[in-house]
């Protein structure tokens, strides 16, 4: 009989599974930065181009060529029978040319011995044509068969290969040794499931999802990232790429604590720009917090013994930062890291984030750009109080200095001025002790949220704005002091509206013992002009932590309230705790 002599005699498909290239279009996922981009997901892979689906396709296709070669292109797309390994398979190809509508052109795949591995091919110009190349090490082999494909077709290919290898993101270890930056080509497709611009700073943030199978970090598939892109890389300069590094760096080795942001997940660069991926903060920042979500808190036992736990727990956190420890080693090895494929070079002319090594050769950490907006709120994160924690976040932009008080010139770094420690102005330089000042602002502003609200934070920032504070008279700023010019010198003083402002809270009836103690302690220890006199940050830590501790063993430390309403509130709190 005729069809015993064919390779792949008919067989009834009356009852066949539901077609390949509708399954395919089925699994393609909707890009949501991108309306006109779909791809494909990785484990849809594996279950759509398996060999029973392949190959009723190409029986039921009506192209004779693909029919009277249907063992071979299924064994060559998919590979041995039976088989659900995916290495040396052209299940990715086949894909992209069932998209194009060329699915015969598996026949110069086959021909040329490429599979999968061979992706992404590369694309060639050469006189306004797109020729398509093997990638290599060093210069793309040509393919033949490929490039004798129409310029159409070649075009096509090219294009939607990206969309079947989206990349799948790896956490990245503990050390630059083993925490790659990857170099990811400008046409790849993001599998982000979810993606939303929130705000711009010193770098933009976007919240995303990754698709489940692209993911290997975080056993929740449905929490949100924060990614993080840089400003564009304007150079291929050793400076640009040696900063980054430094950045990767402090974030990977700055001493976890608990108040700190979570660890760095993933660092990649795309399209000439530098992105880290971190854990989202679900309560958004503490500016959001105090003007947003709760613009007009109750004072109640659970929020201000938060707030005292939450401050000890900033203060130690940035501890974390001030104790880690850099040598000059360490900075010359992230210079010449092979993480980067540009050639390793030592700059001519410092960063004004870093420096030459001191005597002993160690370099201290600081953050340099502490505000509400960098500190991030975990709501849901565990918490004693069931209110999360909030963290010290934008670690990358800490910086190493030569000893925990040198002082460091503040040329060329960004600082915003409302938090801005006096000595930036008077002698244009920065230390640790320029972070105890912002935090002292912080914790300032944290008490008068908790007391009058968001409100009460306008009031005092108009009260700030109107004492002037800037060196040209021409310019106020809200920030917390004042810079005097007399004769030939300059020198600064606090606010007479800040002092006064912390007189005014000190008054009021909701101004518990503990919250006077705080502001007490803002006022005499971190809002000091002279830097010398501002405590540390672990000096800081260990005050707080005392009044936190006073604060759960007597409410009526915490809270001013008569003594009907104190035994209510310590009666509550038994009863919580049993």
């Amino acid at each position: 009989m005729a069809s015993a002599e064919l390779d792949n005699p008919p067989r009834d498909l009356s009852d066949q599974r539901p077609s390949l290239t509708l399954l395919l279009k089925k699994a393609m996922y909707q890009c949501p930065y991108d309306v006109n981009t779909t791809f494909l997901p990785d484990n849809e892979i594996g279950r759509v181009m398996t060999s029973e689906y392949v190959e009723d396709f190409l029986i039921s296709s009506g192209q004779e060529v693909l029919r009277a070669n249907c063992s071979q292109i299924t064994k060559h797309v998919c590979g041995q029978p039976g088989s659900s390994n995916l290495h040396g398979t052209s299940r990715r190809i086949f894909a992209i040319l069932l998209i194009v509508e060329e699915p015969t052109k598996i026949l110069d795949i086959i021909r040329e011995g490429i599979d999968d591995t061979a992706l992404p091919i590369r694309r060639v110009d050469s006189d306004e044509e797109c020729l398509l190349a093997r990638k290599t090490s060093s210069k793309p082999i040509l393919i033949p068969s490929l490039c004798a494909w129409p310029l159409a077709l070649r075009y096509a290919f090219y294009h939607n290969q990206w969309r079947v290898q989206a990349p799948v993101f790896l956490k990245g270890g503990s050390s630059l040794e083993n925490h790659p930056i990857h170099r990811l080509d400008s046409d790849i497709v993001f599998p982000w499931t979810d993606y939303e611009k929130k705000y711009d700073g010193n770098s933009e943030v976007v919240r995303v999802k990754i698709h489940e199978a692209h993911c290997q970090f975080d056993a929740d598939e449905n929490r949100p990232l924060a990614l993080k892109s840089h400003k564009p890389i304007k150079s291929a300069t050793l400076d640009k790429d040696f900063e980054f590094r430094l950045e990767v760096e402090a974030n990977l080795k700055v001493k976890r604590r608990r108040h700190l942001e979570a660890g760095l997940l993933t660092t990649f660069e795309y399209r000439e720009r530098y992105h880290m991926l971190f854990r989202w903060a679900d309560g958004g920042s503490l500016n959001d917090l105090w003007r947003k979500r709760h613009p007009r808190p109750e004072v109640t036992y659970k929020w201000i013994c938060w707030l005292a736990q939450q401050c000890e727990g900033l203060a130690y956190g940035l501890g974390g930062i001030h104790d880690t420890r850099m040598t000059a080693e360490d900075l010359q090895a992230i210079r010449s890291s092979p993480i980067s494929s540009t050639s390793a070079q030592i700059a001519t002319e410092p960063s004004p984030r870093t420096l030459a090594g001191d005597d002993d050769g160690r370099y201290y950490g600081r953050h340099g750009d502490i505000k509400p907006q960098n500190i991030l709120w975990f709501e849901k994160d565990s918490n004693s109080f069931g209110l999360g924690d909030l963290k010290l976040s934008d670690l990358g932009l800490t910086t190493f200095q030569q000893a925990p008080t040198m002082e460091v010139s503040s040329k060329g770094v960004r600082v915003v001025p409302t938090y801005s420690a006096p000595e930036r102005e008077i002698s244009g330089t920065l230390s640790q002790a320029f972070d105890i000042w912002s935090l002292g602002c912080i914790f300032l502003e944290f008490v008068t949220w908790i007391l009058v609200g968001a409100e009460g934070l306008d009031e005092f920032g108009d009260q700030r704005h109107k004492d002037g504070g800037s060196r040209d008279s021409r310019f106020n700023v809200d920030n917390f002091f004042l810079v005097i010019k007399e004769e030939e010198q300059i020198r600064a003083q606090v606010k007479p509206s800040v002092s006064n402002w912390i007189v005014h809270l000190k008054n009021m009836r909701d101004c518990s013992p503990f919250l006077s103690d705080v502001l007490g302690y803002i006022q005499t220890n971190m809002l000091l002009v002279d830097k010398e006199k501002r405590d540390n940050s672990d000096a800081v830590s260990k005050r707080l932590k005392g009044l936190f501790e006073k604060c759960q063993q007597n409410p009526g430390y915490a809270l001013y309230r008569d003594a009907k309403e104190l035994d209510e509130i310590i009666a509550r709190a038994s009863l919580a705790t049993t």
